[in-house]
């Protein structure tokens, strides 16, 4: 019900002509606003998965134990904190928003979402101060949700740099299935946005990938920086 709100597109063949005026741009603007909403809630945690724990790390790479050991028992220990934060997110959001989406579909755009954040977090962390990797951490989520496809002056080569995009691009989909026998969404409504219909689970895996690069690349940093702790 909550999708009628917030979609109206141009009417197909040949109700077109006498189609009122459309409103396509409610869906992706919600999407950006949610992901900037996952980047505050999520950002000032993750930063502190390592960037506290340094000194800790360069102690006990000192002493010999396994590197990658560490930063695999550190990143798996955040996933029950940022899974049970997208399931509030999604239940607080479903029942206030009522989008035509299933539960379980938001559930995951949310999950990997939060994922991703984590994982530029994460990185952000491994080379800023404690006292500032916070802030950088937040200010770099808002500016990524920018780029999710709402803001359509924006080149797309740029825009799906960015997992807001994908995220966003899953979100317009799902959406807006129940309107594509009424309106043209494929030929017309998506392309505004640079969107394509229905990958919903190669969206998802791109929002996985993402998360693990930005993971490898931290610990990349983690292990080169400051080496003369580590010894």
């Amino acid at each position: 019900e909550g999708g009628m709100y917030l979609y109206r597109g141009v009417l197909v063949f040949p109700y077109t002509l006498i189609a009122a005026s459309p409103s396509e741009e409610g869906i992706p603007q919600i999407a950006m606003v949610m992901m900037m909403a996952i980047g505050l809630a999520a950002s000032a945690a993750a930063v502190k998965t390592f960037s506290e724990e340094r000194p800790m790390f360069w102690r006990e790479a000192a002493a010999g134990h396994n590197r990658l050991a560490y930063f695999l028992g550190g990143t798996w220990a955040t996933v029950y904190r940022f899974s049970l934060a997208a399931l509030h997110f999604t239940a607080v959001y479903y029942v206030r928003a009522t989008p035509v989406i299933p539960f379980p579909r938001v559930l995951v755009i949310v999950l990997l979402s939060y994922c991703a954040v984590y994982g530029q977090a994460c990185f952000m962390s491994m080379f800023v101060r404690r006292e500032d990797a916070a802030l950088l951490a937040v200010v770099v989520s808002l500016f990524a949700a920018v780029f999710n496809g709402y803001i359509i002056s924006l080149p797309d080569a740029l825009k799906r740099l960015f997992y807001s995009f994908w995220a966003s691009e899953a979100f317009f989909s799902e959406n807006t299935i129940p309107f594509r026998k009424t309106f043209r969404v494929e030929s017309i409504s998506a392309p505004i946005w640079g969107y394509v219909l229905d990958r919903f689970a190669f969206d998802m895996g791109i929002l996985l990938v993402v998360g693990t690069v930005y993971r490898v690349a931290a610990f990349i940093l983690m292990i080169s920086l400051n080496r003369d702790k580590q010894r």
